[in-house]
């Protein structure tokens, strides 16, 4: 028969029903444990969102873009909502990130990670109400930030300066700009990478830093950027007397660290003003130019320059790499303007 008395449990008085001592036991012991978890409401989103992300989202992903995402984090997500209780957040809360936001990419990575997260809360049951990620009546920044290509006339001046520059000036230009690499897959180019017969370079390892020094790896931003590219006779010399292996790129024959790669960086900008190149640009923009130049040539199929590019959509190689040269523009549609004319001549005669 069960007996239903008042207990005492951690200092707080309650009634419970039992038929034997041992069920009393296991009430006391449920209700320790019970008590002792934390309350799934108290939960703050700093402190889920942290712990979410360095379990399930840090491992998967590259190092470089882990670090970015714990950035965004930090700067556009926490200082907003981040003392909140996680199930006291709002599509109103969500919103206010968006609005903080200057751009529709940044609008869009932030808005997967706050989204990812509350998945992931509402499958913990930590989060009752819908993903208020997913809500329709969101705004999105809308402003496109992109990283232009290099103008011909900044790019011939460019590679007509190569020669004046010192060789481990020109090597780090010469294999960005015959390769439209990525700069920590140019920091590691080995020379045993070069297949001299193909006339190829196999970009098949990355240099990250970490506190200034110089991390190898062979875990690529994506598994299509373990990629040959072809490299030109005309910038070959430029890579200095061909070695049987070790870093391409080097100091002392080492890999650099990120405050040599900077000063070396900062002093091939300096001597580029004095020969006339005034505006400063970055390395990424000399592989947004690699593939502007490459889609407009009309040589290069553009699955092909995905390939090039190393990267695993398709969408990313066009969208957000190729820009459209404008003579291009006008000459296309010019020639497209002459078909349609030939096309109507026949229709008309016919």
């Amino acid at each position: 028969m069960n007996r239903r008395q008042k207990i005492t449990i951690n200092g707080r008085e309650r009634w419970g029903s039992f038929s034997s001592t041992q069920e009393l036991v296991n009430l006391v012991q449920n209700e320790c444990v019970r008590e002792s978890a934390p309350v799934q409401s108290e939960i703050l989103v700093a402190d889920y969102l942290m712990n979410w992300f360095e379990t399930y989202e840090k491992p998967r992903l590259d190092p470089n873009t882990a670090a970015g995402h714990i950035s965004k984090i930090n700067k556009h997500i926490l200082p907003i909502i981040g003392e909140k209780r996680i199930n006291d957040v709002t599509v109103s809360d969500v919103q206010k990130i968006m609005s903080t936001l200057n751009s529709a990419s940044m609008g869009k990575q932030v808005k997967s990670i706050i989204n990812l997260c509350f998945e992931a809360a509402i499958a913990d049951e930590i989060y009752t109400h819908p993903n208020p990620a997913q809500d329709k009546r969101f705004v999105m920044p809308t402003a496109v930030r992109k990283r232009m290509p290099l103008k011909k006339d900044d790019m011939s001046l460019l590679i007509e300066f190569l020669p004046q520059l010192k060789a481990e000036y020109a090597c780090l230009l010469v294999i960005l700009i015959m390769t439209g690499c990525r700069r920590g897959e140019a920091l590691a180019v080995r020379w045993e990478d070069i297949d001299w017969t193909k006339k190829t370079l196999h970009l098949q390892r990355v240099i990250r830093f970490r506190n200034n020094r110089p991390e190898i790896s062979t875990k690529m931003k994506t598994k299509a950027a373990n990629r040959n590219v072809p490299i030109w006779d005309c910038f070959i010399p430029y890579l200095g007397k061909p070695q049987e292996s070790g870093f391409i790129i080097n100091s002392d024959g080492e890999p650099l660290s990120e405050r040599q790669y900077m000063n070396r960086w900062n002093a091939i900008q300096k001597e580029l003003k004095k020969a006339g190149l005034e505006q400063r640009f970055t390395t990424h923009q000399l592989r947004h130019t690699y593939a502007t130049i490459a889609a407009n040539s009309g040589e290069i199929a553009p699955k092909v320059l995905q390939g090039m590019l190393g990267h695993a959509n398709f969408q990313t190689t066009m969208n957000t790499y190729v820009s459209m040269d404008r003579d291009k523009m006008v000459e296309s549609s010019q020639n497209l303007s002459a078909e349609y004319k030939l096309i109507m001549s026949g229709s008309c005669s016919a």
